[in-house]
């Protein structure tokens, strides 16, 4: 990972984070005509790592340094929804039903 503060996220989560190019560039789109590249890929195990990646963004937000929250479903999404720069959650991976 090429940034210090997704290492510090990853150190608190079951799950796991990227910022591998390939997988950035696969979730920078859904079915919809829109396009973002989000600056990492979370995929939670559970809701504790949902709440703690909620955490870890609000606490850099309250120091100054936002990074945006993008949860991600199928990326069936035909409005953009799915797609946006900072962190995206793909909740698919691990936390499908």
């Amino acid at each position: 990972m090429k940034h210090a503060y997704l290492k510090e996220l990853q150190s608190r989560l079951l799950g796991s984070v990227t910022d591998d190019p390939n997988a950035l560039e696969h979730f920078s789109t859904d079915q919809s005509i829109f396009q973002a590249t989000p600056s990492a890929i979370v995929y939670p195990q559970n809701t504790a790592d949902v709440r703690k990646t909620v955490q870890f963004s609000a606490e850099r937000a309250a120091s100054g340094r936002p990074l945006p929250l993008v949860p991600r479903g199928r990326g069936s999404d035909q409005g953009g929804g799915a797609v946006g720069e900072g962190l995206q959650i793909v909740f698919p991976a691990h936390m499908g039903k």
